[in-house]
């Protein structure tokens, strides 16, 4: 019998603790282009981070729409 996800369940609560933890990166990568003074080269690097995060994020919530189910 294959797994059957559980809503709960520990495999569930690690990737909401995984999205949550992708979503912290965001906010201080957001935080650090709002407070300080960067270059161009570094802007671009901090958007491309942001970009990589959300597809990050993107695959963890689709995970979690299989315990939905």
């Amino acid at each position: 019998m294959p797994y059957k996800p559980i809503r709960g369940g520990t495999i569930y609560s690690q990737k909401l603790a995984r999205a949550a933890s992708i979503n912290r990166q965001i906010r201080e990568i957001i935080t650090t282009l709002v407070e300080g003074d960067i270059d161009r080269s570094k802007l671009y690097q901090y958007l491309a981070a942001i970009t990589l995060n959300t597809v990050r994020i993107d695959d963890v919530l689709t995970d979690l729409q299989h315990f939905d189910e």
